[in-house]
């Protein structure tokens, strides 16, 4: 982060972040999402007050890069049928209801649009 012109605040050069895989993660009660950081396994978010606990999971790592096998081929739909149906990590997160329509978009590349209406 860097001190802004006026010496008021901080900002972010957009420049220096990255993106990473998110492999270990939690779920918190509160929200019902899934969160990358605790505070010694607690939920950032409160409950009257209280912090609870957040249960760490794994995140599915989706065995096909950019869709291709180890060969190089595309993956075939059933070939991702397979992986979306047997995966223990997509279960889990389908069983607390933490993967959805979304999620399973991204993972079979597909093409998708979403609007959404935001009031401030």
């Amino acid at each position: 982060m860097t001190p802004t012109p006026d010496g008021q605040g901080y900002r972010f050069r957009l420049s220096e972040l990255h993106v990473g895989p998110l492999q270990h993660a939690f779920w918190c009660p509160t929200t019902r999402r899934i969160v990358d950081t605790t505070f010694r396994g607690y939920s950032p978010y409160d409950e009257g007050k209280r912090h609870p606990k957040a249960t760490p999971i794994e995140m599915p790592r989706l065995p096909f890069f950019w869709g291709m096998n180890g060969e190089g081929t595309k993956v075939s739909n059933e070939e991702l049928d397979e992986w979306l149906a047997l995966d223990t990590n997509v279960l889990q997160l389908r069983d607390m209801g933490a993967w959805g329509d979304q999620q399973e978009r991204a993972a079979r590349f597909s093409p998708w649009l979403r609007a959404a209406e935001h009031s401030a």
